[in-house]
């Protein structure tokens, strides 16, 4: 039972951090970086307005995207997504795809930036590196 309740609150603590992620532009000024931002390798995708909601029965592929794999937390959390998954009886896909842990920040960038031209409309992120995500 504890498994369980862990593992719903990792998934509603992973979806918070996604809707969250989607909401409206911050108010306060971004403090100028002090270094040179590093050379995104796309164009910035931009997220679409507003907050999707998966409706049951809905085809909505998606990628859950741990800091890196291996980590039995984000083991569990992936349960709960899939549990979530069969729930809303989603058609789509949902991949469970992760960097190492030796290539954390670089591999997230690169699930980021190529899982929309996969087919992928919705993200679920432990992000590593918010000022570089």
């Amino acid at each position: 039972m504890k498994t369980r309740m862990f593992t719903v609150l990792s998934v509603l603590t992973v979806l918070s951090i996604l809707i969250a992620a989607c909401g409206a532009a911050p108010t306060a000024q971004p403090v100028a970086p002090t270094a040179a931002p590093a050379q995104p390798t796309a164009a910035p995708v931009q997220p679409a307005a507003g907050v999707i909601e998966a409706k049951p029965g809905q085809a909505l592929d998606m990628v859950f995207l741990p800091k890196f794999m291996g980590n039995k937390v984000f083991d569990e959390a992936n349960e709960g997504a899939t549990e979530a998954h069969k729930e809303l009886a989603n058609p789509g896909k949902l991949n469970y795809v992760g960097p190492t842990a030796d290539n954390s920040v670089a591999g997230q960038i690169e699930v980021v930036t190529n899982a929309p031209t996969q087919g992928a409309k919705g993200l679920m992120i432990s992000n590593n590196a918010g000022d570089q995500i």
